[in-house]
């Protein structure tokens, strides 16, 4: 175990991006669809650019 610990590298000091990034123009639809999930989104943005961004936690 300690052979494996000195060779392990330190950390980043920036923790690397994690989850699903996505944009896209905004369908007539009002919907998303992400991994295999499809959510509502106001219908006020439809037919804008819009950035999804989401995690384990949040969409």
């Amino acid at each position: 175990m300690d052979t494996d610990r000195r060779a392990m590298l330190t950390l980043p000091p920036v923790q690397p991006g994690t989850g699903w990034r996505q944009s896209t123009r905004m369908a007539p639809d009002h919907y998303i669809r992400l991994d295999s999930n499809d959510y509502s989104v106001h219908p006020s943005v439809i037919g804008r650019r819009i950035e999804v961004t989401a995690d384990l936690v949040r969409l």
